[in-house]
């Protein structure tokens, strides 16, 4: 495994800063607004390219799984959207948190498909 703390900073700073203002430096990525599109885009993406499936569900929810949904699976998450004027770790911080985690247990774990 390779240390967690550079990988997770590698990942953090492949993502983009989505709906930054560019003056406050403060950040808007509201539900369904350009900004989270763009992040969810970046999340699916960044899942796809570890082998993930990616679902969105009929609430909204992007799920990515490895493996098949059911009992024995793992479920970590956070929220890409975030309050008005939010700082940078509002919102993709625990995504990104989850996503290499995942990312960190796939390479040690042969994934069961």
């Amino acid at each position: 495994m390779r240390n967690a703390v550079s990988g997770f900073e590698e990942m953090w700073a492949q993502q983009p800063p989505l709906g930054r203002h560019p003056v406050t430096g403060a950040y808007r990525r509201f539900s369904w607004t350009p900004a989270d599109l763009e992040c969810r885009a970046w999340c699916t993406d960044q899942a796809q390219a570890r082998g993930l499936t990616v679902h969105t569900d009929r609430n909204g929810n992007l799920w990515e799984w490895c493996g098949s949904p059911g009992p024995g699976a793992v479920v970590a998450g956070s929220h890409l959207d975030s309050v008005p004027d939010g700082g940078a770790f509002d919102g993709p911080l625990g995504v990104v948190s989850a996503l290499h985690a995942l990312t960190d247990v796939l390479e040690d774990l042969a994934c069961r498909r």
